[in-house]
């Protein structure tokens, strides 16, 4: 008996900390998104209506970088402020 009352107690621990990890982890990949979408954003604000090809090859530089660091909210901030002088808000 006292000891089906330690695992119970020990499977929801488990089971708190699990639950916990996993609304950690959707945050920081709902957060992540909203950066990636708010960098996209400022990239085609940026190069709207600039047609010079030098300009479009940069834009789609930029966007490729952001796809690479799409999951990396601190790597999206870095990549705006390095390449379209955009800091951090």
């Amino acid at each position: 008996m006292i000891q089906a009352k330690l695992a119970l107690k020990q499977y929801e621990q488990e089971k708190r900390a699990i639950e916990r990890a996993y609304r950690t982890e959707k945050e920081l990949r709902e957060r992540a998104a909203k950066k990636y979408n708010e960098a996209v954003k400022a990239v085609s604000e940026e190069f709207k209506g600039n047609v010079n090809s030098l300009n479009f090859k940069k834009e789609n530089e930029i966007r490729e970088m952001l796809k690479k660091a799409k999951n990396n909210p601190d790597e999206i901030d870095k990549i705006l402020e390095n390449e379209l002088g955009i800091k951090k808000q």
